[in-house]
């Protein structure tokens, strides 16, 4: 497996992206890179080489692409990203968590529940949680949400 790392240049400045940390660093001179990658390597390889760590730190899924505020200022065009809103269904969810067991993956840092609003499919959260607990060891759970679709169900569930 790869280091993932991406290198660009822009405004005649050098960056360095961290696709483990999403940290993104400004590249000085070369002796400062070869330093970073370095330690990179000594810190994270083992565990990327090792074919018996079956780890995700992250796993993002669009549960809704609706969401009930709809601000102006919405980069995602109320959730939707430009396209017609619906929700996740749990066949699809079923098919990606089978896709990940096929791919051996066994534990999870964090499964977090994006959208639009997340809340507005809460049945499959609902449903999916105990599902991924069946089959991966899961450090945290996160929900991307406005808050305003909580209820004393969620909230207790949660």
């Amino acid at each position: 497996m790869g280091l993932p790392i991406k290198i660009f240049e822009t405004n005649d400045k050098k960056y360095l992206f961290d696709g483990l940390s999403f940290d993104l660093y400004e590249i000085e001179d070369e002796e400062s890179l070869e330093e970073y990658l370095a330690n990179y390597k000594a810190e994270n390889m083992d565990k990327d080489e090792n074919p018996n760590n079956r780890a995700l730190r992250k796993v993002v899924i669009n549960t809704s692409n609706e969401c009930n505020l709809h601000c102006k200022y919405c980069y995602a065009e109320g959730g939707s990203y430009g396209r017609q809103c619906s929700k996740m269904e749990i066949q699809t969810f079923d098919r990606i968590i089978n896709d990940l067991k096929l791919q051996g993956i066994t534990e999870i840092g964090v499964f977090s529940f994006f959208g639009g609003e997340p809340l507005m499919n809460f049945p499959l959260i609902k449903y999916g949680i105990p599902k991924i607990l069946e089959d991966f060891t899961v450090k945290n759970f996160e929900v991307v949400t406005n808050g305003t679709r909580l209820t004393e169900e969620i909230i207790y569930f949660f």
